[in-house]
């Protein structure tokens, strides 16, 4: 279980308005957290790939693969990008993307990969802080406290 410290939505709310922390953040969770054990792969993203920004290969052969979008934007995300990126996995036959951006997405974006064939998880701004947090990217710990239970099997041997 994770605990967050109090200042958490503070933390987070710092992190996005430093676009070069979050810029950093999103290179990290493409080809490291994601890819963890994983084949990265870069892909240009220009208008012929759909916007598609990075491949991640489930395995050594790449007979499965991830697609990774990210998008450092101000305005929010509609459906039409979504709609652009469901287009470019389907150009591949791909059946999984991960949309990352640092705004948030629109209603009809969020309710448009609902209706998706293919498995497209939205990553917005906030859950981009929180996984910086989480995974300690551009954050350092200030204290750190040791819980202790009490071992009842420890007493049923007395």
């Amino acid at each position: 279980m994770t605990l967050w410290p109090t200042n958490f939505w503070k933390l987070s709310e710092t992190a996005l308005q430093r676009p070069s922390s979050v810029s950093s953040w999103i290179f990290w969770w493409r080809w490291d957290t994601v890819a963890r054990s994983r084949t990265p792969e870069r892909s240009s993203a220009n208008p012929a790939t759909g916007g598609i920004d990075g491949i991640i290969k489930q395995d050594k052969l790449g007979l499965d693969a991830i697609y990774v979008q990210a998008k450092r934007w101000q305005s929010v995300v509609g459906s039409p990008e979504i709609m652009k990126f469901s287009g470019g996995l389907t150009k591949r036959h791909a059946n999984r993307g991960v949309f990352i951006t640092t705004s948030t997405f629109t209603k009809d974006a969020l309710e448009f990969v609902e209706a998706l064939p293919q498995k497209i998880v939205l990553i917005d701004g906030r859950q981009l802080a929180s996984l910086m947090i989480e995974h300690d990217v551009g954050v350092s710990a200030t204290k750190s406290y040791t819980l202790k239970r009490l071992d009842l099997d420890y007493f049923e041997n007395v």
